[in-house]
């Protein structure tokens, strides 16, 4: 489990096809400054919203301003759900250890578990921030709340409206900072997490109905 809080922000170095078995899986390098202890093998790391498991880890001179290398697998489901398909070497990748015990919860409960991605259709400026538009598939319309949680590249973000297929959002100016959100264009597409509480009330309400 995650919180939507981006603790880190990576640059992937490496991203290349792997054969496993029958399938092709992909091993994404990226490095970043998390600690050493968030980055043991097997541990989980939400990279862009995607809880993603550490396949190895090691200390790194050779990219300045960085402490730390690590390499995650990435299977052709998430190849296919996520905008995993579109990085190109030198993205800047959202990063956050998985929760522990006693952890503060800051954002909102987050899977890591990517349902699909959107499209960003218009930025603006707004005051120090952003306001910014995106375009989703009318399926996960039900799922979408004003006012609610929803988890965009890795980012705990509170939906402002929401109509038809189009949700926009206020980003402030702190998350600009600290996220690859400061880099973000029209047409760009981010992954999109729904609120877990809202999947599993509709869940709940249609299993009623159909009883």
């Amino acid at each position: 489990m995650f919180t939507g809080l981006v603790r880190d922000m990576g640059k992937l170095i490496s991203f290349e096809p792997h054969r496993q078995g029958d399938d092709e899986v992909y091993h994404a390098g990226i490095v970043t400054n998390l600690p050493k202890q968030d980055l043991t093998i097997g541990a989980s790391v939400a990279c862009n919203g995607m809880c993603l498991t550490v396949i190895d880890c090691k200390d790194t001179s050779a990219q300045k301003d960085f402490a730390h290398f690590f390499h995650v697998a990435l299977s052709p489901e998430t190849l296919d759900r996520t905008n995993a398909r579109r990085w190109s070497l030198g993205d800047v990748v959202n990063l956050e250890p998985s929760l522990r015990v006693g952890d503060m919860l800051g954002g909102h409960y987050v899977s890591g578990h990517i349902d699909d991605t959107a499209r960003v259709i218009d930025i603006q400026p707004y005051h120090s921030g952003r306001y910014v538009s995106l375009c989703f598939d009318k399926k996960y319309r039900q799922f979408i709340a004003e006012k609610g949680s929803i988890t965009l590249d890795g980012i705990s973000l509170t939906v402002n409206t929401v109509c038809n297929d189009v949700l926009t959002l206020v980003v402030i100016q702190h998350t600009l900072d600290v996220t690859s959100w400061s880099y973000l264009a029209v047409d760009d597409y981010v992954n999109m997490e729904i609120d877990i509480l809202a999947r599993y009330i509709v869940n709940s309400q249609s299993m009623i109905g159909s009883s």
